[in-house]
This record gives structure tokens, C-alpha cells and sequence, in this order.
């Protein structure tokens, strides 16, 4: 076999097998885990099969056929081989066991008395660091390391520049001595019916690795209606790609240059749009092609690094840091065990942050084309942690024809780009209207591919869109959200580029199973603490309130419960879940029992009660068993209150908490009166009331004494007038009145958001009246987003009880046309299984 028919053999590898069948796609390019490995059968190299069992190499070497394949290695940058790790893993697992994990959850600390759970979260601490630092980990790619295979020595062209490239493939021979040319010539023309996603490049890679087979007399099937359309079509694309523009301009195109060898490519131009590492687009085998045409030293520098890293073989991208560091943190945030790093996430986004630039970011560090769906990740964690960034990264990638491409100057774009647009454009602030359109863009392109049932290479990334499109951020609570991706979550989902490979610290059976302790851990205490709940409600005597609008019960307890379970879900929040539902419970109670007060005379001697809590200026048993637990309730806080809070005397507690529910129930009071006296204020004055009355903030002005941030007087006094705990007031109001204003004028309500609207605007009817309302409500949330995520002067977890306060209303009454504490109902009741659910 000639030199130069080995270096030019044909490149026909496991790419195109992808493309077709789903089995093979979860097969090839994987590392190892457990005893899995990749299937021999589907491995194909890059190499022509010689006949008579042997394939003969540089100087006449002849390797015999029956060599059997290696599988596939976990490929670690800096990690200690596969062995080693789980030898240090058992050492770590008999040494003594040194005591609990503590674990940084907000500024306090929750312990977790589980041994294997701190063995976990300290692997998933190793990893973290190691991002942090701009390391990664990446499967190795057969189909680039051929390539790299190819490359001759600068000091003996018999000899290969990589020989432990050239080994590895060699190791992945099969036992009849090919690299699976049978299995092509079987399975071809099974691409006539190709379905689903091709791979980055496919169109001008595969049609250059069959005109390279068939020159040198490999047989396979190559006259197929397949071959034959897509060799118009890339004939067809080429013709339009203006070799001036190509040779200036980076574009995707750098990525598979070596598919454009047919083109009249001047290599020694292409060279300006290297990028500072060496590289074509972060592409092996593309800067392999380009080395193999030019010599170019820092072309081969890149390679001779790209090997390094990996000792014996190339991934399809090198490097790969921001791509993976990104899709790491989001995973351990969608499934809810992000408390256990705030320290590495923190190192990871500050790695991230430093390369993000107005036009966005790339898949790597050295990259010289950003992509939406890379910009669109980093946007919105970055936004979510309090670093500036500025949505004119969007504007680039929108084009004339009215829609967004994954790449400036293309057309195109997937699934996964457009649903990571759609979450980035939920956490806008105002007057970003650039935002406004990436909203409704993706939000109607994924409202289509779900509609035409679209498949997708991720296994469940159709499932996600389902419920992301179900499910907008601000109506949707943590722990919901977190249960529902750990049921989303594969370890063992495919990534596509120019071949299919996986990303080890994205996909890894470590996290599901933290995860799914975290959740288990979750559920643990919820039994007990609504046994309490329900202890104090049978005490409180609550049943024997009679009401004109519905039987209270005990059903509407658990359901308030699990909404502040599946938003703070730590342990240590116990007594603030205990409070938080019991003072909902009576303010639900106490709502609706004023809503049936009968006269001014009833309310007056309400009002002389609440001036005093004398519940001797009471009459009617309702009013007395209300108030009376209310004032109880108040006590046990306080003492619970004084022993959180240090900085906070008894006393002062007390008047606190008594000040802030008089003022509750004196607005109650008050908007009784009208409803009695047939009264409809103007909106403006209607909202001061109901922004008071809807007691949203009520309940986080009584939650931040358990949400265990270091409190003072002033302090107290900052969020009492805070503009974050008035918009989550407006926006739970707005939602209210959205979804129960029809009910509300049935039953006499006269005052409330859609009649105050219409008052103040003659000839308005409902329909503008809700228009409004709905304006003024996305209005509002885009204010909320920026001062919860630019805010630096309240402490975290009050900002996150407030903010997470307005979710939970929007949750409630969003979710159906009604209140659902009042009415629950299945939609409600299957959300509160997904949040106990594992």
C-alpha cells in the first residue's frame, strides 16, 4: 500500500451511522461506565480494509487482523485514570467515617448526616474546581483522531507525526480485520429514509469521504437515491458560497474544511481566520485538512496539544470549556442540588464571566464565532447570579427575514438553541425589547415542534420543552421544577458536532443519584411537620366556622404547605414552612368570612378588637376562634423568632408581628366596607388597599424572622418599604384578580382590579379592563427580575422568600381560572405529586 494512498484513504466513519439509527447514536463514542463499552461491530475507522487478513502500514509493519478493539476510555484532561479513581473512591469509603457534611445552603448551615452523600458532593466539588480552572472533559472522537492519524512525521514522512493516533484507531479494528465496511454496505442505503438530526458539517464531509472511497476501489453502495440528492444539494450549497466572503469571513464553514477540498480554497488565506490557539472552529480534523495543505506550525501546534490532552487520541472539539462548564452548572441548578457549591458555581461563573462580551459568547475560550445557544446559557445564568450582562448579545443573531439563527450570517437553528433562548428571554428587565422578541420567537417555534412532534437526538429534550412550555419561570416553583427535570435527566444522552460523543461531567450517574438523595432528604420531613399541621388545625377549632362561601376544611392545608415545601425546601426552614402555612390558612379563613360580614356595626367592632386584640369587643364565633389562634400563633412565633434572632429583643418581636397583621386586617376591613356600602374606588386607590390586603407581603415580612439572615431593626424597616416586596404585592394582586374577578362580581364583590379599571375608563369593557391588567402584570415582573437579580444591599434569602412569594402566587392562581387554595383542583394536586415525587 502506497503512502499516498494510506494518507488519502477513505474517511468513511461512524458519522454517518448516526444519522439513521437511534441505538447506534447511544453506542458510538462512548466512554466507559461500568462494564458498558461500545459495540465492535459499529466502530469504523478511517482507514481502507486490505484483503488477506492484514493491513499493512509505514515501512511494511503488518498488524495482524484479529487485534480486538479497545473500548472506549472516560477521557479526563487532569483526572486520574478510570482505575485509580475508583481505587481512591474505596480507600475513601473505609476510612473512618470523620462525622457530618456540612453543607452551605444560603448563609446557614444544613447538615446531612449521610456518609456516601459527602463521598458524592466531594466528587462533584473535584470537578467543579477543575472548570473552574478551564478543564473539561470530552469522549474521544474516531472519526477526528483518523484524521490527526494521517498526519506525517515533519522529520520522515514514512513515519506518522501521532503514533499513538494511528494506535488507537488501529485498536479499533474488528476481529475480520476491517473497520465495519461490511456493516456500511449494509446499512447505506437505510439512508434513503434518514430521519432526525444530521451532524454538524454532514452535507459537505460525507460526500468528500465517498468521493475519496470510491477513488480508491472501496465497494459500497454509492448510487443510492440518498447519495444522489444530497450530492445535488451540496453541489447546489457550494456554488453559493462566495470564496471571497470565505476567505475573510469566519463562518461555520471552518468547522469542515475538510469537506471543501473540491473548492478552489486558497489554504494560505484561510490561515488569517485561524484562531489564537490554531484552530479551525475548535475542529481537529478541520485543522488537520489545513495543516495537511499548508505545514502551518501553529495548526500543528494545536494538534500536538489537542493530543496532550488526551495522551492518546482527539475529541471532536478541543477545547470544549465554556460549552461544558455551562451545560454543567445548569444541570446541578435544574436538579435542585446546587446548594451543596455555592463556592465552585460561584469559581465556574467568575471562569465563565471573564470571556463574555457584548456579541455573547462561545463554545470555547479561544473561539472567534459566538452562537445563540451558548449566548442564551451563559446570559441567563450569568443573570440569575448578579453579573451584568447586556441582551444586545440577541441582536447579531437576528436576521432580516424575521427570525434568529444559531450563527450570525446563517439560517438555521435546533430544538435545544430555541428552547435555551426561551428560558433566557423569562428573566428580562425593562426596556429590553430585544428580549420581548427572542420571547415570542421561541416561544411559537416551540409551541410548532411540539405540535408536529418532532424527534430529537436527546432523549427527553421534547419532554422538556413540553413542560417548559407548560411551565414559564415565573408560574413554576423550585422544587417542581427540579422533580420534574431529575425525571427528564439521562446519564446517558448523546451531544452532536461532526460525530456523536458525550460530555462525562454533564451526563453522569453521580449527579442523578445526589439528586435524587437531595429529594428523598426533601420528603423526610415532610410527614412530621404536617402532622404538626394538622394537630394545630383539629386544636384551633376551625371547622366550626360557618361560612356563607365555603366549608373550611382541612383539604386546603396540605396544599398551601407543599407550595412553601417546593420553595424552601431546606430543613433547616422548618419553622418557617410550619408559620408560613398556618398563618396562610387563618388569613384564608379570616378573607373569607369578611367577605360575608353582614353591616358597618359587625365591622366597627372588628375595628375596636384590632386596636387592642381584645376579643371581648367580639361577638360572633367565628371572628373569636380566628382571632384568638391568630393571637396565639403570634406568641409562639415570637418566642421561636427571639431565639433565631440575637439582634432582636422579645418585645421588639412581638410588636412587630402584631403590627404588621393589624395592618392586614384593618385593609380587610376596609375593603369590606366597600363591598357593604357598594363602593368602587378608582384603580389607583383600589391597588394601595389590595396590594396590602392580597398580604403577600404580610407573610414575607413575618417569614424573613425565620429565613435565619442576620436581622436588625433598620433592617427590618429597609424591607418593610422595599421595592421588592411591593411588586411581589402588585403582581400577586394582578394574578388574583385576573382569574377570580367573574366570581368575585357574583358574589357582590364590587371592588376589585377589572371594575376599578372600567370605572376610571368609561366605555371600557372587560376585555380591555384584562388587557390592562395583563400589560401591567409582565410589566411588573420584568421590574421584580431586576431588582431581585441587581439587588446587593438585602440579604440573599430574604430577596429569595420575596421573590419566590410572587412565583408562588402566580403559581396558584395561574395554574386554573380560580383560586386554588379556595377550589384545588387536579392540576394543583398533580403539581404537589411532582414536588414529593423522586
Amino acid at each position: 500500500m502506497s503512502m499516498s494512498t494510506f494518507f488519502k484513504g477513505p474517511l468513511l466513519l461512524t458519522m454517518f451511522a448516526y444519522n439513521y439509527r437511534p441505538e447506534i447514536r447511544q453506542r458510538i463514542d462512548h466512554p466507559i461506565y461500568g462494564n458498558r463499552h461500545v459495540e465492535a461491530k459499529v466502530l469504523l475507522s478511517s482507514f481502507q480494509h486490505i484483503g488477506g487478513g492484514s493491513l499493512q502500514l509505514f515501512g511494511g509493519t503488518n498488524l495482524k487482523s484479529n487485534a480486538q478493539p479497545n473500548r472506549f476510555r472516560k477521557v479526563s484532561c487532569c483526572a486520574s485514570k478510570p482505575a485509580e479513581a475508583l481505587e481512591k473512591r474505596e480507600k475513601e469509603k473505609q476510612q473512618p467515617y470523620q462525622g457530618i457534611l456540612h453543607v452551605q445552603a444560603g448563609d446557614r448551615i444544613e447538615e446531612l448526616d449521610h456518609r456516601e452523600t459527602s463521598l458524592l458532593v466531594k466528587e462533584v466539588k473535584g470537578w467543579l474546581m477543575k472548570l473552574a480552572s478551564g478543564k473539561w472533559e470530552i469522549s474521544p472522537s474516531t472519526y477526528d483522531t483518523a484524521w490527526v492519524a494521517r498526519i506525517p512525521s515533519d522529520s520522515d514522512s514514512s513515519l506518522p507525526e501521532f503514533p499513538e493516533a494511528l494506535e488507537w484507531i488501529i485498536n479499533s479494528q474488528l476481529p475480520d480485520g476491517s473497520w465495519g465496511t461490511k456493516f456500511l454496505r449494509e446499512n447505506m442505503i437505510k439512508l434513503n429514509h434518514a430521519d432526525g438530526d444530521f451532524l454538524s458539517g454532514f452535507e459537505v464531509t460525507f460526500p468528500m469521504m465517498l468521493h475519496e472511497a470510491k477513488r480508491v476501489g472501496l465497494k459500497l453502495p454509492y448510487d443510492t437515491e440518498f447519495t444522489r440528492l444530497l450530492e445535488i444539494s451540496t453541489t447546489e450549497k457550494l456554488a453559493k458560497i462566495p470564496l471571497d466572503r470565505f476567505h475573510s469571513t469566519p463562518t461555520t464553514l471552518l468547522y469542515s474544511l475538510e469537506g471543501l477540498q473540491g473548492l478552489e480554497i486558497d489554504w494560505q488565506k484561510i490561515l488569517k481566520l485561524q484562531s489564537k490557539d490554531g484552530s479551525f472552529f475548535s475542529s481537529p480534523s478541520s485543522t488537520a485538512c489545513v495543516y495537511l495543505k499548508t505545514k502551518d506550525k501553529k495548526s500543528l501546534q494545536y494538534l500536538q496539544n489537542a493530543m496532550k490532552h488526551q495522551n492518546y487520541a482527539v475529541s471532536c472539539h478541543y477545547p470544549i470549556d465554556l460549552f461544558e462548564s455551562l451545560r454543567v452548572v445548569d444541570t446541578i441548578e435544574r436538579l435542585g442540588i446546587d446548594l451543596f457549591f455555592r463556592d465552585e458555581i460561584k469559581a465556574v461563573l467568575d471562569y465563565l464571566y471573564s470571556f463574555w462580551t457584548n456579541e455573547g459568547i462561545g463554545w470555547e475560550s479561544t473561539c472567534i464565532v459566538n452562537d445563540i445557544e451558548d449566548t442564551a446559557m451563559a446570559f441567563r445564568i450569568l443573570r440569575m447570579h448578579g453579573y451584568s450582562v447586556s441582551p444586545d448579545a440577541f441582536n447579531q443573531f437576528w436576521l432580516p427575514v424575521d427570525k434568529f439563527s444559531c450563527f450570525v450570517g446563517e439560517l438555521s437553528h435546533g430544538v435545544s438553541a430555541m428552547l435555551n433562548l426561551y428560558r433566557a428571554s423569562q428573566v428580562d428587565f425593562p426596556n429590553e425589547e430585544i428580549l420581548t422578541k427572542t420571547f415570542k420567537y421561541s416561544h411559537d417555534y416551540l409551541l410548532n415542534v411540539e405540535n408536529s412532534h418532532t424527534s430529537a437526538t436527546k432523549k427527553n429534550l421534547m419532554g422538556e420543552v413540553t413542560f417548559e412550555l407548560a411551565n414559564p419561570f415565573h408560574d413554576c416553583l423550585p422544587r417542581i421544577y427540579n422533580n420534574a427535570y431529575i425525571k427528564h435527566y439521562s446519564i446517558d444522552d448523546p451531544w452532536i458536532a461532526k460525530t456523536i460523543y458525550q460530555l462525562p461531567l454533564v451526563n453522569k450517574k453521580v449527579l442523578l443519584e445526589l439528586a435524587n438523595r437531595y429529594a428523598q432528604q426533601c420528603q423526610s420531613y415532610q410527614p412530621s411537620e404536617l402532622k404538626i399541621l394538622v394537630k394545630w388545625w383539629h386544636s384551633s377549632h376551625f371547622e366550626d366556622i360557618p361560612s356563607t362561601r365555603f366549608k373550611a376544611n382541612i383539604n386546603m392545608l396540605p396544599y398551601i404547605y407543599y407550595v412553601i415545601c417546593a420553595t424552601f425546601h431546606e430543613q433547616e426552614f422548618g419553622p418557617l414552612r410550619i408559620f408560613f402555612t398556618k398563618t396562610c390558612c387563618m388569613n384564608t379563613l379570616f378573607d373569607d368570612i369578611l367577605d360575608s360580614a353582614k353591616s358597618i356595626t359587625e365591622l366597627d367592632s372588628l375595628q375596636n378588637m384590632i386596636e387592642s386584640w381584645d376579643t371581648s369587643f367580639l361577638s360572633q364565633k367565628e371572628y373569636k376562634i380566628i382571632f384568638q389562634e391568630f393571637y396565639n400563633t403570634i406568641l409562639v412565633m415570637t418566642k421561636m423568632a427571639s431565639k433565631i434572632n440575637q439582634n432582636l429583643s422579645p418585645e421588639f418581636i412581638h410588636k412587630y408581628l402584631l403590627a404588621i397583621y393589624t395592618k392586614l386586617i384593618k385593609f380587610g376591613i376596609i375593603e369590606a366596607r366597600w363591598k357593604i356600602q357598594g363602593y368602587i374606588p378608582g384603580f389607583e386607590e383600589y391597588m394601595e388597599h389590595a396590594e396590602v390586603s392580597i398580604a403577600i407581603a404580610t407573610h414575607v415580612l413575618m417569614g424573613i424572622l425565620f429565613c435565619g439572615d442576620p436581622l436588625t431593626e433598620e433592617l427590618l424597616n429597609i424591607i418593610y418599604d422595599s421595592k421588592l416586596l411591593k411588586l411581589g404585592s402588585i403582581i400577586s394582586r394582578i394574578c388574583n384578580d385576573i382569574q377570580t374577578y367573574k366570581i368575585e362580581m357574583k358574589l357582590g364583590e364590587s371592588a376589585q382590579g377589572v371594575s376599578c379599571y372600567m370605572k376610571d375608563h368609561p366605555g371600557a369593557t372587560e376585555e380591555d379592563a384584562l388587557a390592562y391588567l395583563q400589560s401591567l402584570l409582565e410589566k411588573t415582573k420584568k421590574q421584580l427580575n431586576k431588582i431581585y437579580f441587581t439587588e446587593k444591599d438585602l440579604p440573599k434569602n430574604i430577596k429569595r422568600f420575596s421573590f419566590d412569594m410572587a412565583r408562588g402566587m402566580m403559581f396558584t392562581y395561574n395554574k386554573a381560572k380560580q383560586d386554588l387554595f379556595k377550589n384545588p383542583n387536579k392540576e394543583l394536586q398533580s403539581m404537589i405529586e411532582l414536588c414529593l415525587e423522586t
